[in-house]
């Protein structure tokens, strides 16, 4: 009950926080509109659409772009489920396995996935390199936990 009134007050607060900024449909369309995006993009330095049908043009494409990443990202959840179920039935199945297996089979699924995900829905090199490199590290550890794993059942055997 605590946290549906929560949620109900965050809402709320949410709703009075966009009333309070006070931008009517007129108002965003004007800064939307053709003639605004052209003179931005002249500041800024940037090539603008030539007229109305181009720009028009180029709001469908980013439209259809971001429809099919949505699509695309459907698609690698369904995949990523499949995998998972394969993965882990066949990890259960066994008993020579451990949780620690499983547990570094699921991450490593997650983190192949993850970085696709990363790689589709990223549009610039800035935003790619930093999550890239924390999904380095955490593959960087599943990776060191398996090899301490398989070492320490080994027989003690090392490799200098």
């Amino acid at each position: 009950m605590k946290t549906m009134v929560t949620l109900l007050l965050i809402s709320l607060g949410f709703v009075a926080a966009v009333a309070a900024h006070g931008e009517t449909a007129e108002e965003i369309e004007k800064k939307y509109s053709y003639g605004e995006v052209a003179k931005t993009a002249q500041q800024l330095g940037i090539e603008a659409p030539r007229n109305e049908k181009e720009f028009e043009m180029l709001v469908n494409y980013r439209h259809e772009q971001d429809h099919n990443k949505l699509y695309e990202c459907a698609m690698l959840s369904v995949c990523l489920l499949i995998s998972l179920v394969i993965v882990l039935r066949f990890i259960t199945s066994k008993p020579i396995y451990s949780s620690t297996h499983i547990v570094n089979a699921v991450g490593l699924i997650f983190i192949i996935f993850g970085t696709i995900f990363l790689v589709l829905l990223t549009d610039s090199e800035s935003q790619l390199t930093a999550s890239m490199g924390i999904i380095g590290a955490v593959a960087g550890y599943l990776f060191g936990t398996m090899r301490r794993g398989e070492e320490g059942s080994g027989g003690g055997e090392k490799n200098s």
